[in-house]
């Protein structure tokens, strides 16, 4: 069981490139991602580095609706991997006429494994759901 950091990164104009930092979450032989990296192709390669691993993936969140947490959400959902976002986030995809999560909560907290995994809400913040 442990916590890991997935990076992926992106050119930003104006900017140059720009890392993108997300969570993969494993318990026992189940692997659960905290945001997608920030395109699907990346996406796909990350899960198959855990799956080549022996992981399955049972599920991913995503913690606000910029690419950098919800670009690899159709590439999931095409899989039939589990994908969950607040009612927020999946709102505001909805209004950029993105893909939204499969699974979505409300409330200020949300357990995906009790006692494993909670993402919670305390507020807008570097988004207005996040």
């Amino acid at each position: 069981e442990g916590v890991y950091v997935h990076t992926s990164f992106e050119e930003v104009k104006g900017w140059s490139v720009v890392t993108k930092h997300g969570l993969v979450v494993l318990v026992k032989n189940d692997a659960y991602l905290i945001d997608t990296p920030i395109t699907a192709k990346d996406t796909e390669k990350l899960v198959n580095w855990f799956v080549e691993r022996g992981y399955k993936i049972k599920g991913s969140i995503s913690t606000h609706f910029h690419g950098d947490s919800t670009a690899g959400i159709e590439w999931l959902n095409s899989q039939s991997i589990p994908t969950y976002a607040s009612e927020l986030t999946n709102e505001l995809l909805k209004k950029d006429n993105k893909v939204q999560a499969k699974h979505s909560f409300n409330g200020v907290s949300y357990s995906l494994i009790k006692n494993k995994i909670e993402v919670f809400y305390p507020g807008p913040g570097h988004t207005q759901d996040n």
